[in-house]
């Protein structure tokens, strides 16, 4: 079987080094890629769009002028160069409204980072059964 592969987009780069041991940890078969901002993510994706699904802990609107790009410029981005490729969105809290915002607007599924720990299982279920 190959390799899962997930890109990773959180500005907080102790976060990402930490979803990644924990993805890589859970199953062999996870190799993670983490970026720290919505343009890198982009900028990796597009010249061969060969990764599984994409998750994202970028604020869904766009806060201020350090990354130009939030998660919805993001996911209108991948889905854009490639449609069936599911993208997460990673909210710091707990929060139907955000979660049923996030799904309403075409993101695949919604995890907060109280339950981490369902990230590898929530992944897993995103991807294309054949």
């Amino acid at each position: 079987m190959k390799a899962i592969k997930v890109l990773l987009v959180d500005p907080d780069s102790q976060m990402n080094q930490l979803i990644k041991a924990l993805l890589e940890n859970c199953l062999d078969d996870y190799a993670v890629t983490t970026v720290e901002s919505g343009e890198k993510a982009l900028k990796l994706f597009q010249p061969k769009n060969d990764y599984d699904v994409v998750v994202t802990a970028l604020p869904l609107n766009r806060e201020d002028d350090a990354d130009p790009m939030d998660s919805r410029s993001l996911l209108t981005g991948i889905k854009s160069i490639r449609a069936v490729t599911p993208v997460i969105f990673f909210a710091a809290s707990p929060d139907s409204d955000l979660e049923e915002t996030c799904i309403e607007q075409g993101f695949d599924d919604f995890i907060d980072k109280i339950h981490t720990s369902e990230l590898a299982e929530k992944v897993f279920n995103s991807l294309p059964r054949f």
